[in-house]
């Protein structure tokens, strides 16, 4: 009998050990099996300088469990488009922060103290040749209500207001942090100039990026900028300038 209590015991703790065993490899199977974070892979062999397109790479979802530590989500994938790369990258292999020189995350890339926010840009076109890096000036088309000039003397008489597409700077230099979808990029800024952004795309009847030299000092004062005040503008250009007349036939003479 007394040799009969340890081996029960003994099996006891045998039957948990394998209890617990088989939990551990079924919760790993599981994780094997299951659907993981979708990461970005090559599509193709690349080479170190070559600069990252959307058809470089694609969506591939992996097992937490098999996830590398510098792996790039599915959804960072307009920071990393336009970028360089610095290491050599194997078809169907992951697409990793280190192989674009980069080891930190996107949000640790925002300045401290400021706040990153996606801008989207009518002129799609210029847009798609920017990089990260480059320096832009934001500007903005305005439909808005003015006050119009009258010649009367008579201080009571009713105010006239017209509504005039008033274009404008809103920033004369900011820099590019990253791409952001169609026509869009991401912009590392203060708070306050973050707000700016963010209430003009809702405000503006469109916004525009202009190219600017990269480190150019010049034009960075915002009021130095000046402003376009739609049709009347054009009207005034036409001061002093000769009408022409077309004929109703060119000459189109032949020696």
């Amino acid at each position: 009998m007394k040799n009969t209590l340890p081996l029960i015991v003994a099996t006891i703790l045998g039957l948990l050990a394998v209890f617990a065993v088989s939990r551990t490899m079924s919760r790993q199977s599981a994780d094997k099996a299951g659907k993981g974070p979708e990461v970005l892979v090559a599509n193709g062999n690349l080479k170190a300088g070559d600069v990252i397109a959307a058809e470089n790479f694609r969506p591939l979802s992996v097992p937490t469990t098999y996830l590398p530590k510098q792996h790039i989500l599915a959804d960072q994938k307009a920071s990393i488009i336009g970028q360089t790369l610095v290491q050599d990258v194997a078809a169907g292999d992951y697409l990793l922060w280190n192989n674009i020189g980069q080891t930190a995350s996107l949000g640790e890339q925002v300045g401290e103290g400021e706040w990153a926010v996606p801008v989207d840009f009518e002129n799609v076109d210029l847009v798609k040749l920017l990089r990260p890096g480059d320096e832009i000036a934001i500007v903005g088309m305005f439909d808005m209500e003015v006050e119009k000039e009258t010649d009367s003397a008579d201080a009571n008489a009713p105010k006239i207001r017209e509504r005039k597409l008033v274009t404008t700077v809103l920033f004369p230099q900011v820099r590019i942090m990253g791409l952001s979808g169609r026509g869009g990029v991401l912009l590392s800024l203060p708070p306050a100039q973050a707000l700016t952004v963010i209430a003009a795309q809702r405000q503006a009847k469109s916004l525009y990026a202009a190219l600017r030299r990269p480190h150019d000092e010049k034009a960075t004062n915002r009021k130095d900028c000046g402003t376009f005040d739609g049709a009347d503008a054009f009207i005034r250009m036409l001061d002093g300038c000769k009408e022409i007349l077309v004929p109703d036939q060119p000459f189109n003479k032949v020696k």
